[in-house]
């Protein structure tokens, strides 16, 4: 009996101890599970296997952009063309043989005193003296500026080279004074003439000869001096009062107020 008794206390005993242990099993599991979040991996270990690889540097060079050479413009010499090469001017008469360029195709020859360079004949010309016959026609010296109709007053009373009876000369007089300007030379494409005075007359060719500045006059002058002609509107005399005048630093024909004040020169028929 005592035998049965111990057998029975042994079998509790350890049925109580088993289920201790795996009551204890079951609290480390879940302690660890808690730290870890998993079972049965130790992730101090040495063997343990890394999880991720490492990524080797790839050496493989980066393609650069090409650009290819951009081909530079290639630009022809320009070939300047000078008409004072060689020397036209060396042994023209009356000349001092100096040349001097005004664009790649025309030139003009340096005179000596007393002379003029035309550029139609090419040569170093005499100065026309003041007083001396020229066409028929007799000039004054060019006296300072006046207004149209103190100028042509002036003209009218003044006794010069010995003579009277001056008075201002037309606007086609006037041209004949014109030199190395094709436009506004008489018998030029400028209409503007003693016949034809109107605005329907003027063009490019009378203020804009582009003949270069320089003297266009025979006498040298180099400002705009009055003609007596009345510049027309249709026929009839302008409100504006307008009269035509020459530019001789650039032999242009226009017209101006006969308010303002110009250079002039007064002429007679020559005995």
């Amino acid at each position: 009996m005592n035998k049965i008794i111990s057998t029975i206390c042994f079998c509790s005993v350890f049925l109580f101890v088993s289920c201790e242990r795996e009551n204890y099993d079951d609290y480390i599991s879940d302690v660890y599970w808690e730290a870890y979040g998993t079972i049965g991996t130790d992730t101090d270990s040495d063997d343990a296997e890394p999880t991720d690889e490492p990524t080797e540097p790839t050496d493989e060079p980066t393609s650069e952009p090409t650009t290819e050479p951009t081909a530079e413009p290639t630009t022809e010499p320009t070939t300047d063309t000078n008409p004072c090469d060689p020397n036209p001017c060396a042994g023209v008469a009356n000349s001092t043989g100096g040349c001097i360029q005004k664009s790649s195709t025309t030139y003009s020859c340096e005179c000596n005193a007393n002379y003029d360079w035309n550029t139609s004949s090419k040569k170093c010309e005499a100065k026309i003296a003041e007083c001396s016959p020229i066409n028929g026609l007799m000039w004054s010296s060019k006296y300072d500026e006046k207004d149209f109709y103190d100028a042509k007053d002036y003209c009218e009373s003044v006794v010069t080279c010995g003579e009277n009876g001056w008075r201002m000369p037309t606007i086609s007089e006037l041209r004949t004074l014109i030199k190395n300007c094709a436009k506004t030379e008489t018998g030029g494409s400028c209409k503007v003439t003693d016949n034809c005075v109107s605005s329907q007359c003027d063009s490019d060719n009378c203020y804009l000869p582009r003949c270069g500045s320089s003297s266009h006059s025979i006498f040298g002058d180099t400002n705009s001096l009055w003609s007596s002609s009345y510049k027309l509107e249709d026929d009839v005399a302008s409100t504006a009062a307008l009269a035509w005048k020459i530019n001789f630093t650039d032999a242009s024909i226009n017209a101006a107020n006969t308010g303002t004040t110009y250079n002039f020169r007064c002429v007679r028929k020559a005995n």
